[in-house]
């Protein structure tokens, strides 16, 4: 799933509701070339509904957004399509929000005033760790019901 140089990439959604930023996380994501930028939602709504369309494998999501902010996406999108990581980006370093974050079921969360190393790291651990994830359940899934 996406590693360096591998031959599937990762598969990037990003939501924002601020033009400039999902711009700018674009430009810096799509210079890797284990991550592909497969859509841009500017709500929550809108992030649920690109999810259900364009089958991403992991997603940045702003934390606040109008009509339904970034943690109600979360959950809607953990609940309907377990496999996918959602990697909460916010310009709040604030404990609540990362306790609430985690709760939906993020993966984990960047800072919007992170270097370009930090947030290109913190996409790759995203996908490290639901790649474990699926791993794990693979592994561990009821024998009725498994493959």
């Amino acid at each position: 799933m996406g590693d360096e140089g591998g031959e599937n990439p990762v598969r990037l959604l990003i939501a924002d509701d601020h033009a400039l930023v999902r711009q700018g996380l674009r430009g810096i994501l799509e210079r890797e070339p284990d991550i592909e930028v497969v859509g841009e939602a500017h709500n929550g709504r809108e992030a649920v509904d690109l999810c259900r369309t364009l089958g991403p494998n992991l997603l940045l999501m702003d934390v606040r957004m109008p009509e339904m902010d970034g943690l109600e996406a979360t959950r809607i999108i953990k609940h309907e399509r377990p496999e996918v990581g959602v990697l909460m980006v916010t310009m709040h370093d604030n404990q609540d929000y990362m306790r609430e974050a985690t709760k939906a079921g993020a993966a984990g969360y960047v800072l919007k005033d992170a270097p370009r190393d930090e947030l290109i790291g913190a996409v790759r651990r995203a996908v490290r760790r639901v790649a474990r994830r699926d791993v794990h359940d693979a592994l561990f899934a009821d024998p009725d019901t498994a493959l």
